[in-house]
């Protein structure tokens, strides 16, 4: 079985979903994937502010999820900005869908390393969905990063969701 690249933290409301994988490009390489809407296309989907200009802290930017049922923008706030190792976002859903989501890089021998963090699970959120939904696209922004095949929803739902289900 496949091994997790997620670990549950605390407890309901406050828990948070923690998913860390290792990229073979520096972290200045990585950050551009993780902020440049041509890149983010490749892997998640891409985004556009809304008024136009270069976001900043504070501004909402409007995201297509590229392997969702769904063509809709989810409107998701820049909380934080620290190039190239913090880029803090949250979502203007309304609750209980206004989550946190962090994404830190870091530098590491062969390369360098990315942790998503998503904050403020509600104790009714079904883990096994959510922790496979997070593999999936982690799983893509390597592909899109090192060239190589990505698995699809479903084989990575098969795979991480009751692994992830367990953990609640």
């Amino acid at each position: 079985m496949e091994t997790l690249h997620g670990r549950l933290e605390g407890v309901a409301p406050g828990r948070a979903m923690l998913l860390t994988r290792e990229l073979s490009v520096t972290v200045d390489e990585l950050w551009r994937w993780i902020t440049e809407s041509e890149r983010t296309a490749r892997w998640y989907g891409p985004w556009r502010t809304t008024d136009g200009m270069d976001p900043r802290v504070g501004d909402e930017v409007l995201v297509t999820m590229s392997e969702e049922e769904s063509d809709q923008e989810s409107g998701m706030r820049i909380e934080a900005c620290q190039p190239p190792a913090l880029l803090a976002l949250a979502s203007t859903a309304p609750a209980p869908f206004d989550w946190p989501i962090t994404l830190t890089c870091e530098p590491r021998t062969a390369g360098s390393a990315i942790t998503l963090r998503h904050g403020r699970i509600p104790a009714d959120v079904p883990l096994g969905d959510l922790g496979a939904g997070w593999e999936f696209y982690l799983a893509r922004l390597v592909a899109a990063v090192e060239g190589t095949h990505s698995p699809g929803f479903e084989e990575c739902l098969a795979t991480y969701g009751p692994q992830y289900a367990a953990l609640g």
